[in-house]
């Protein structure tokens, strides 16, 4: 099942958002103004949260000694939160211009702290095993400069662009990462 979330229902959603949007002109916000479009960004934000967070706190439970755990669990149920009602927040800025600032905000911190918790895991893994998790560390980092580079080619803007790499990246990279902390955590792999 986790292999299908990963590699089917999250890209799958994550495309459809934008639809045939101009990925690099528009984003989520905006192209799901439509009420049908924007049931499907609130659909989209559940199944992320789900998958993030069942992810990522089966992860932490490998290690239930870690003093990081408690913390990077709380900042995961802090950006899931966030992302949640940064989708319930209407995108209108002309008609809600607060509510339209939180929704960008809310959704800009959701996904730079998921980041951050994603690179916390994987200095902690990579620090104890440097040489089982060089490759996904170097790939965490490696995924800013495409960031920029997509952020830069959308004029400085969040972009859908970003906005689907960024989500079918971290989905790749956690899939990737919770199969080698799995392995490495069986008594048979020590």
């Amino acid at each position: 099942m986790f292999t299908f979330f990963t590699w089917l229902v999250i890209p799958v959603l994550t495309i459809l958002i934008p639809g045939k949007t101009n990925w690099f002109a528009s984003n989520f916000s905006v192209a799901a103004a439509t009420p049908s479009s924007r049931y499907l960004l609130i659909f989209w934000s559940i199944v992320i949260i789900l998958f993030f967070h069942t992810t990522i706190k089966t992860i932490l439970n490998l290690d239930p000694e870690s003093p990081q755990g408690e913390r990077l669990l709380f900042l995961t149920d802090l950006a899931a939160w966030m992302l949640f009602v940064s989708v319930l927040l209407p995108y209108v800025p002309k008609q809600r211009p607060v509510a339209a600032v939180l929704h960008v905000s809310l959704a800009f911190c959701a996904s730079v702290l998921l980041f951050f918790i994603l690179l916390a895991l994987a200095l902690k893994y990579y620090l104890d095993t440097p040489v089982e998790f060089s490759r996904l560390t170097a790939a965490l980092l490696g995924s800013c400069p495409m960031a920029f580079f997509l952020f830069w080619m959308s004029g400085f803007m969040i972009s859908s662009a970003l906005e689907i790499f960024c989500t079918i990246f971290a989905a790749l990279w956690l899939f990737f990462f919770y199969r080698k902390a799995l392995f490495l955590s069986e008594p048979s792999a020590s």
